[in-house]
């Protein structure tokens, strides 16, 4: 298996750590290990520190007798500035630059090795190599939401939810929540009260539909994280139409950052706080969050008096109406594999926009379905991915779905179908993934 380009060319390595414990400013690194394509690498390294019970029965190291043992057997180890020294020769003898993938990296791995860099002096030599860090933890969209705080004006909206799966360890490290005794606890200590999704999300329409329209929805990378965790949200919860009839859109502050600061080291939200309102992120608090997002982009006042963009007017906007994938519906389906083909037509059951309808040739008129002024037969879509799955199941199993943009487009647009016609199980029963093409372009 080759290496992992991304669209810009950098070699993607994934990696991870065990540590110690979750204190990001004290643990110690037991295990370092990465993977680039057929590459490896892996060390393990004798703590300084003892091992935190939690982080013990979660990795399965212990030290007994002078002694690092994994699963109870005893593991080599070496020191940590060997340890460092024989990572960078590893990402050194890759293509460079290099990409560091971890989930979770951005508020755990990438502190850890950074201070572990640090104090063996290997800083220099580390940012020498130019790598670059990726969050694998934002690119997942079906994670539970624990969490769900806005604010506009001193008007603020907060809620805690109870999450239906386990919170993993560096998901606690990053937000501070976890799961003891059927409770939810934030900041390691502290009992909080929660409520069902669906109230949550309900509470939270109501707290948008108090305000005038148009609603615009800020929030840090709103494109690849916080608008496709809210989006499954609001279709497990079948709310996606409620939110549909407010017509909202949304700003992502990550993109509006770049466009009105460019040439800045690092446009995470923990890195932009301090140098415009001089204090730090806090990761363990959502809604302390947003307030500084408020504050920041008052700082910014991104209008064309102070010179700077205005998102509202200057296509800063990430998704506009005709890009919303969780209401948009399916009109055509098409799929081939090898010399086996897929294709139905479906008769949409709200209106094409005038943008979808010119690139696509499609159009409605006196109830048929029309492809370039053509009436084509149609389906239910029910029957379309009834008819679909079939094609699929037909097929040498396992089944990789390869799309453009399946990522971002094709796959949340499909999953919806697929819940609203109550074939979601069925699908997972094939076992099939998706493959963005895109990131291969």
């Amino acid at each position: 298996m080759q290496s992992i380009k991304t669209s810009g060319g950098k070699t993607v390595v994934f990696f991870d750590l065990e540590t110690t414990g979750l204190e990001t400013w004290r643990c110690d690194i037991i295990q370092l290990a990465a993977i680039s394509g057929e590459r490896t690498f892996n060390v393990y390294m004798m703590p300084k520190i003892a091992i935190d019970r939690g982080a013990a029965e979660v990795t399965g190291f212990s030290v007994r007798d002078g002694a690092l043992l994994l699963q109870g057997t005893a593991v080599p180890t070496v020191t940590l500035p060997e340890a460092l020294t024989s990572f960078l020769d590893f990402l050194q003898s890759l293509e460079q630059p290099v990409l560091l993938a971890a989930h979770g990296a951005r508020c755990f791995d990438k502190p850890v090795l950074d201070r572990a860099l640090l104090r063996c002096s290997l800083t220099r030599q580390f940012q020498q190599l130019g790598s670059r860090y990726l969050d694998t933890f934002l690119l997942n969209t079906r994670g539970d939401i624990i969490q769900l705080a806005a604010i506009s004006g001193v008007q603020t909206f907060n809620v805690y939810i109870m999450p239906q799966s386990d919170i993993n360890i560096h998901t606690s490290a990053r937000t501070g929540f976890l799961v003891k005794g059927g409770k939810l606890i934030k900041n390691f200590g502290t009992v909080v009260s929660t409520i069902p999704l669906h109230e949550a999300l309900t509470s939270f329409y109501d707290f948008l539909r108090s305000f005038n329209r148009p609603i615009l929805l800020a929030a840090h990378k709103a494109q690849d994280f916080a608008l496709p965790i809210l989006k499954n949200a609001l279709i497990r919860s079948y709310l996606t139409q409620q939110f549909h009839e407010l017509g909202p859109s949304f700003l992502d502050i990550y993109l509006l950052s770049k466009a009105l600061y460019p040439g800045l080291d690092s446009y995470e939200q923990e890195d932009l706080l301090y140098p415009f309102l001089g204090k730090p992120n806090n990761h363990h608090n959502a809604l302390e969050n947003v307030t500084a997002l408020q504050s920041m982009y008052g700082v910014w006042n991104p209008n064309q008096e102070s010179g700077k963009q205005d998102p509202l007017k200057d296509g800063i906007q990430v998704f506009t109406k005709t890009q919303k994938t969780w209401w948009c519906e399916i009109i055509q389906l098409a799929a081939i594999s090898g010399e086996r083909t897929f294709n139905v037509y479906m008769m949409p059951e709200i209106a094409i926009d005038r943008g979808a309808a010119e690139v696509t040739g499609f159009s409605v008129r006196d109830g048929a379905l029309l492809l370039q002024g053509t009436a084509v037969p149609t389906v239910t879509l029910t029957e379309a991915l009834t008819s679909f799955l079939d094609f699929l199941q037909s097929l040498e199993q396992p089944v990789l779905l390869a799309a453009h943009s399946a990522r971002r487009f094709d796959k949340p647009v499909l999953d919806r179908a697929l819940l609203r016609c109550s074939l979601t199980r069925q699908f997972q029963q094939l076992g099939s993934r998706y493959f963005d093409t895109f990131l291969l372009s």
